[in-house]
């Protein structure tokens, strides 16, 4: 027996219902993210002196996680935490309008990686140096600063043409000047523009695709969100052995090492002849410095190293 199928103007009647339905259901979740932010400012008049908080990182990817872990399709989980990602980007311009500045002039990477992070409803303003983000961010001049960290590729143009050293800045110099701290991480999949000719050159295809990191600064330490990592800045004396030392702790404590990256510090440049100076890593690894264990962690790689510094616990990325 064949199937009567609904016929195309029903489809779309039923569609135009269920977008009215969707509207509704928004403006009433905009409504009470202004109450949400009526309570925050009340809360600050009566309590506390200072700016108050209305971007929450750790609660978007609470939210974000359990939208995805309760999606049952047919749209991807990605898909569904974009949209809600935006709509909650533009609930909380309505609470206050974030002030984001990225590395890079519009239409690079970090541009790109800032709207993704934080949505199309903000207008992330462009610097040419780090330097003065870090300072912007610190004085709150600007809520938050989306940069270009790890491989320090570039983030100043979709095709990744420029050269590492028009960007190059010195983060753990900068780290450790200004008291910022990391609060969430993008990754932005990019194309290097002569991959073609790459490939030709080695005689076999390879994938093209490259994940660049970016990190967000700001000011606050962020709570936890129930799936974090934690960052540090450690300097040791450059000799024989010792980072093998710098990462016993991690093996004694079962913690894993996400990423490690060596960084020249501010000054070390090394001159011929010149005597060992101090090397610099950083080190980041799952958990939330609340936890009791993170916080042993640190105390131990302080006593090992000459220059310390705890830049932030965030969530891990969502999208």
């Amino acid at each position: 027996m064949a199937v009567s199928l609904p016929g195309l103007d029903s489809l779309r009647q039923q569609i135009d219902a269920v977008d009215l339905q969707l509207l509704a259901l928004i403006n009433q979740r905009a409504a009470l993210a202004a109450q949400v932010a009526a309570v925050k400012s009340s809360t600050l008049d009566e309590q506390a002196p200072g700016p108050v908080s209305f971007y929450r990182p750790e609660r978007e990817a609470q939210v974000l996680r359990n939208i995805m872990k309760q999606n049952s399709g047919p749209l991807p989980d990605a898909d569904v935490a974009r949209l809600f990602r935006e709509i909650m980007s533009a609930c909380l311009a309505l609470e206050k309008p974030l002030r984001v500045e990225a590395l890079g002039y519009p239409g690079s990477l970090a541009h790109l990686a800032a709207l993704k992070h934080f949505g199309q409803s903000i207008v992330p303003g462009q610097r040419a140096d780090a330097a003065s983000l870090f300072a912007d961010v610190e004085s709150g001049r600007i809520d938050y600063a989306v940069l270009p960290f790890g491989s320090l590729l570039a983030g100043l143009d979709l095709s990744l043409t420029a050269s590492a050293e028009a960007i190059t800045e010195n983060y753990v110099s900068l780290f450790l000047q200004y008291n910022v701290q990391i609060c969430g991480e993008v990754k932005i999949l990019t194309t290097r523009a002569d991959e073609p000719e790459r490939q030709a050159e080695v005689g076999k295809t390879r994938n093209a695709g490259k994940s660049q990191r970016f990190i967000v600064i700001g000011r606050g330490a962020v709570p936890a969100s129930g799936d974090d990592r934690s960052s540090v800045i450690t300097g040791i004396a450059d000799r024989p052995g010792g980072l093998y030392h710098l990462l016993a702790p991690f093996d004694a404590m079962g913690i894993s090492i996400l990423r490690l990256e060596a960084k020249q510090g501010a000054g070390q440049i090394q001159e011929p002849g010149e005597a060992a100076g101090e090397q610099f890593f950083v080190i980041d690894f799952p958990g939330h410095f609340s936890e009791d264990r993170v916080k042993r962690l640190c105390d131990a790689l302080k006593k090992l190293t000459s220059t310390f510094k705890f830049i932030g616990s965030y969530p891990n990325g969502v999208l």
